[in-house]
């Protein structure tokens, strides 16, 4: 017995409708948040849209906040409004940990509205083994401006070409970083409309005697005197990346 569409029969006999041949198109369609990139599997994501218990809040400096808000968001009602306190190098950090039970490719994503004033925002990845724990992790520089890679040593490296992301009200900056961590390898980073191949960066590697977790952090720091920060949505954890 056959089932399904005849080869390559994509209208049947519809009309004025089309059928959707992509389940990831259908998601999208239906409200999810998984539309910057749709390569991997999705474990995990947060569209702010209900409140309170997903993250660990570390702030530095008086006036520092997380702090969920409706002024802006990249679907739905909500977002993180992320603020630093009043200082140089103040900061405001959300981190999360989850089980994840063997070596893989692992993508983050994190849709952000950036503003003015702000030093440098970092996207962080763990996976701690059981031996191990081994590092990944990107930053936009605002003042270069441009994006940075960690590398071995706790150096961070430019990479070229570099890009600048404009800071507005409603705009929102689509990034996604994926590491390899069977290979201890970077792989991408993507950035809106930009693709860095990362594969020739090593992740960072240190003993760790804690058990099985990923950790996943993202963290704004203060460039100038007063409170600044961005807005956080639609935090995307991926695994099974190509």
């Amino acid at each position: 017995m056959t089932h399904g569409r005849p080869d390559f029969d994509l209208t049947g006999s519809t009309r004025t409708t089309y059928p959707v041949m992509d389940l990831g198109e259908l998601a999208a369609r239906v409200g999810s948040p998984v539309t910057f990139d749709r390569r991997g599997d999705v474990v995990w994501f947060d569209d702010f849209e209900q409140p309170g218990g997903k993250w660990q809040i570390a702030t530095s400096g008086v006036g520092a906040t997380v702090v969920r808000n409706y002024v802006s968001a990249r679907n739905g009602t909500f977002s993180l409004n992320m603020i630093t306190g009043d200082a140089v190098d103040n900061y405001a950090t959300i981190s999360r940990r989850m089980p994840m039970f063997n070596d893989q490719r692992v993508g983050v994503e994190a849709n952000i509205e950036f503003s003015d004033n702000t030093k440098y925002t970092r996207l962080w990845v763990q996976w701690y083994d059981g031996t191990n724990y081994t590092t990944g992790a990107v930053r936009y520089n605002d003042l270069t401006p441009g994006f940075e890679v960690l590398t071995p040593g706790s150096v961070w490296v430019a990479i070229t070409p570099t890009i600048g992301l404009y800071s507005t009200l409603h705009l929102w900056h689509n990034i996604k970083l994926v590491v390899d961590y069977e290979t201890d390898k970077y792989v991408r980073l993507m950035v809106d409309g930009v693709e860095y191949d990362l594969s020739a960066y090593s992740l960072t590697s240190l003993a760790s005697a804690d058990y099985p977790n990923l950790f996943i952090s993202l963290q704004v720091t203060n460039a100038a005197v007063g409170n600044h920060g961005i807005f956080l949505d639609d935090f995307i954890v991926t695994i099974n990346e190509p």
